[in-house]
């Protein structure tokens, strides 16, 4: 072998040990890369499946909330009757009317309650008991009743916007007054009857407006 193929073998051998020793680094870095490809493609497919899933429930949700708000609708606008009967009326031509709505809007929530968290149901809940309160004899029909029902719809239209976008990391803004309504739904009704039960809560929302 010539001095020249000598040195000619010597720049490969040292080439090739050149490779050879940065060949576990390259190796990591190509495990590396490939890793990352696959969490990013990942996260970008669940990111797209979490998409459409909030997208179908929010549509739902929607669908839901008009039905049982038209319902509601029906409810609220016979109680405004039955509150303030009109001319030649009395209340007792409103009463099997008023029934008949609070129970469609009672089935209306039942029909979708499982697309809301158990919060919400109560508070669906609380205004199907408030409603039937109304017609109870012992509840008064006095113009503090009438505001605080005028009231009871400010916080129908506030917590159903925030039923809508629940669990989907928006929070719109609620109601200015909360209740805890939630707590007399669940533990006073168990040992209220239903007109004591509005006047309950007609108490909390008195001692509330004037706190505010």
């Amino acid at each position: 072998m010539t001095l020249e193929e000598q040195k000619e073998l010597a720049r490969y051998q040292e080439k090739m040990k050149f490779y050879w020793e940065a060949l576990p680094s390259k190796f990591l870095i190509a495990i590396i890369i490939i890793i990352i490809g696959l969490t990013a493609n990942y996260l970008i497919e669940k990111y797209k499946s979490n998409n459409v899933k909030n997208q179908f429930l929010l549509e739902s949700r929607l669908t839901a909330l008009i039905e049982i708000r038209q319902k509601y609708d029906l409810v609220t606008d016979i109680m405004h009757k039955y509150a303030e009967p009109p001319k030649d009326t009395n209340r007792s031509d409103f009463v099997e009317v008023y029934e008949h709505r609070i129970v469609s809007y009672g089935t209306a929530v039942n029909k979708w309650s499982m697309l809301f968290s158990n919060a919400t149901g109560k508070d669906f809940a609380y205004h199907f008991y408030i409603h039937l309160a109304v017609i109870d004899d012992s509840v008064e029909k006095n113009e503090n009743t009438k505001a605080f029902l005028s009231w009871m719809i400010e916080h129908f239209d506030g917590f159903t916007k925030e039923a809508l976008w629940e669990n989907t990391g928006y929070t719109p803004d609620g109601t200015e007054m909360d209740l805890d309504f939630q707590e007399l739904s669940s533990i006073e009704l168990q040992t209220l009857d239903i007109g004591s039960f509005f006047r309950e809560s007609q108490t909390r929302w008195e001692i509330a407006t004037k706190q505010k």
